[in-house]
C-alpha cells in the first residue's frame, strides 16, 4: 500500500494528513455484526385471524371480541407461515381447520392436533423438527410436508403415520438420505402414492413384495430345518412289536 502511494507524483508535497486519509479509505472495513437471535413468538387468536382470516381490514377491525374470536375458531384454513411461532401451543381452539400451514417458523415439536379430527393437509416444512410424533390418530389426514427439517429417522413409519397418508414429503431430512429409506417407507405405509414429490411407481411396490415374499420362504425355510425330523421307520417297528 505505501509502496502505491510512494508512485503518486507530488506526493511528497502532500499534507502527512492526507496521505494517512488516504491510506485508511484503502483498508477493508470490518465485518459487520450478527444479527441478534430471532424470538419465537406464541400463537394467539389475534395473530391467527391476522394472518388467516379474509375480509376488509377496516371491517374485521369493527368486529367485538366474541365475533371475532367465533370467525376465527370456524376457519378450515390457517395460514400460519413465516411467523417465527416457537411452538404449535395456542392451535387447540381452532379444531375445524382442514388444512393447517405452518412452513417457515421455529416449530421443535408436533403438538396441540388432539382433536384436529377433519385435518386433511398439514405442512410444517421449514422447521426445526428432530422426530415425527403426535399426528398417528389423524385419519383423516392425506397430505404431510415435513421436508427441510432435522429429522434423523423413522423408527416405526406405520405407528407414526395415520393409515390415511396419500403424500408424503421427509425430503432434506437426514433420514431420507439413509440406505434403504425409500423401500422401507414404502413397504410400510401401503396407502402413499407420492413421496418426496416423487410418485410411487407399481414396480417399485412389487419390488417390495417380491423381496418381502422371500423373506417369509427362507424363514419358513429356517424354521423347517431346526424342527428335528422323526425315523417313522423305527416308531412303526415298535407299534408292530408291541
Amino acid at each position: 500500500m505505501e509502496a502505491e502511494l510512494a508512485a503518486v507524483p507530488g506526493r511528497e508535497f502532500m499534507p502527512a494528513a492526507l496521505i494517512d486519509s488516504e491510506a485508511e479509505q484503502e483498508v477493508d472495513p470490518a465485518p459487520p455484526p450478527p444479527p441478534p437471535p430471532v424470538k419465537p413468538r406464541r400463537l394467539t387468536i389475534q395473530l391467527i385471524g391476522k394472518s388467516s382470516l379474509d375480509g376488509d381490514a377496516a371491517e374485521l377491525a369493527s368486529l367485538g371480541v366474541d365475533e371475532y374470536a367465533e370467525r376465527v375458531l370456524a376457519l378450515n384454513r390457517l395460514r400460519l407461515g413465516h411467523l417465527q411461532l416457537g411452538s404449535m401451543d395456542g392451535l387447540d381452539p381452532c379444531n375445524a381447520a382442514t388444512h393447517l400451514y405452518l412452513q417457515h417458523n421455529l416449530i421443535t415439536e408436533i403438538e396441540s392436533l388432539e382433536f384436529f379430527s377433519q385435518l386433511q393437509f398439514l405442512v410444517l416444512s421449514h422447521n426445526k423438527l428432530t422426530e415425527v410424533s403426535g399426528i398417528s390418530h389423524l385419519s383423516s389426514l392425506l397430505h404431510l410436508d415435513l421436508s427441510h427439517n432435522q429429522i434423523e429417522e423413522i423408527r416405526q413409519p406405520v405407528a407414526t403415520f395415520p393409515s390415511s397418508l396419500v403424500h408424503l414429503s421427509l425430503a432434506a431430512n437426514p433420514c431420507a438420505g439413509r440406505r434403504g429409506y425409500r423401500q422401507e417407507m414404502i413397504g410400510a405405509l401401503t396407502g402413499l402414492k407420492k413421496l418426496d414429490d416423487l410418485t410411487i411407481q407399481a414396480w417399485e411396490r412389487g419390488a417390495i413384495e417380491e423381496e418381502d415374499d422371500r423373506d417369509d420362504g427362507d424363514e419358513e425355510s429356517e424354521i423347517a430345518e431346526s424342527v428335528p425330523s422323526v425315523d417313522s421307520s423305527g416308531v412303526r417297528d415298535r407299534v408292530e412289536a408291541a
